[in-house]
């Protein structure tokens, strides 16, 4: 479990020209929950993820993590970063090692995990993220962007800490690739059940695999709800230059016409929904 109490962060805290980034944020997640953070560009979003993984120190509040407060009872960063990993936004930008294996096997290695155990992670969470066992020998370099992104994704993955933070992890891809590597993502977590925490501009993405979003807006906590309760406030989210799902949309004009569960944000369900409406009016399909 994680549980985050009146957490705050000021940039330049002891200086005149301190800057709030966070105010008084409380959450709390169980083990196997997967949370989205969303929120505008400059609402605290990556802040909130680097006080987390303790790269930051809170000016005000507690992080707990199973009851030990991050910083003041893990021995080091170093460990706090082998339970709580994350990998920022653009990770591929970050690669080094000579060799896609190394890159993944980085972070076991630097865990004291042995090397034949550290195979099996590799092939474990090549897996995962679809990366063939003829690119473990090639240099991370000469990937492509897509390639070079699951390399990234998969070098966390690998430490399978108890908690996983992922700044925008699709930014930058196509679409199929977008979706491919969050089902991913997504298969991953269920089988670690570990907490996954997802900083994301994508709506679809948050409302299907999220069972918490946290809203953010210039450091304040807006909401904290389950996807459907918060893009129910679409008037809110609309205020922030926020999307909600095509779905809810589509439903939300439909129901302007015709009564319809607007709590609706998945293609499936929604056709369901409007079979129903047409059945009942006497429309064939």
């Amino acid at each position: 479990m994680i549980r985050v109490e009146d957490l705050c962060y000021n940039y330049n805290a002891k200086s005149k020209s301190s800057i709030s980034a966070l105010k008084n944020i409380n959450f709390t997640l169980k083990n196997s929950t997967i949370m989205g953070i969303i929120g505008k560009t400059g609402s605290g979003k990556s802040t909130l993820a680097q006080l987390l993984c303790g790269l930051l120190s809170p000016t005000h509040g507690k992080i707990f993590l199973n009851e030990k407060e991050i910083i003041k009872d893990f021995k080091n960063t170093k460990e706090i970063c082998f339970n709580v990993t994350m990998a920022f936004q653009y990770p591929e930008n970050q690669l080094f090692e000579k060799t896609v294996y190394d890159e993944i096997a980085f972070g076991p290695r630097n865990k004291g995990i042995s090397e034949s155990k550290i195979k099996d992670i590799v092939f474990e969470v090549i897996k995962f993220t679809n990366i063939s066992e003829n690119m473990l020998k090639c240099s991370p370099i000469f990937l492509s962007g897509g390639e070079k992104r699951k390399c990234a994704i998969a070098s966390v993955m690998a430490l399978k800490s108890k908690v996983l933070i992922l700044d925008e992890p699709t930014a930058g891809l196509d679409c199929k690739s977008k979706s491919q590597l969050m089902n991913s993502i997504f298969e991953y977590h269920r089988k670690e059940k570990n907490i996954l925490i997802i900083i994301s501009h994508n709506m679809e993405e948050t409302a299907r695999i999220c069972d918490k979003v946290l809203v953010l807006d210039e450091g304040i906590q807006l909401m904290f709800d389950s996807p459907v309760k918060v893009f129910k406030n679409y008037q809110k989210l609309e205020k922030l230059n926020l999307d909600v799902p095509q779905t809810s949309q589509i439903m939300r004009y439909i129901n302007n016409e015709y009564p319809i569960n607007t709590d609706i944000m998945f293609p499936k369900e929604a056709e369901e929904e409007i079979l129903k409406i047409l059945n009942s009016k006497g429309v064939e399909r």
